[in-house]
């Protein structure tokens, strides 16, 4: 019997994780750029609230069904992670595109923040596995 250390075999998914993670902090530095410098979100629609809420109802419909990715049938690990945090990387463009249609600054960092909690969850950093 060998017993394999997987930490080698995890290291695309870390840094597939990092990437999709950081780019939380890429769209939070962007709404932040076109509130304070190049202003371009729609602060007149009169649907903003409408849009808002519709947005964020697909937010979170997206941070719920990434709990359930484990159960595709999927065989490859590495597969179900990147559609994992591909689903919580939309919750934060979601927030993005909600700023540039509501002009809802700070409402808007509500989806990032969400997105990152659900990236802080899925980290592959806490898996200690061997076989």
């Amino acid at each position: 019997d060998t017993i394999v250390n997987l930490t080698y075999l995890n290291m695309p998914k870390k840094l597939i994780w990092f990437a999709m993670s950081a780019s939380v902090f890429v769209y939070a530095g962007l709404i932040y750029f076109f509130e304070n410098y190049a202003p371009i979100a729609d602060k007149n629609n009169p649907d903003a609230d409408m849009l808002f809420y519709m947005l964020g109802f697909i937010a979170f419909l997206s941070f719920i069904f990434q709990f359930g990715v484990s159960r595709l049938p999927i065989p490859d690990e590495l597969t179900k992670s990147i559609v994992r945090y591909a689903l919580l990387e939309s919750v934060s463009v979601l927030g993005l595109v909600a700023y540039i249609l509501t002009g809802y600054y700070e409402m808007s960092f509500i989806f990032l923040g969400l997105g990152l909690l659900g990236f802080i969850i899925v980290s592959p950093f806490s898996e200690n596995k061997t076989l």
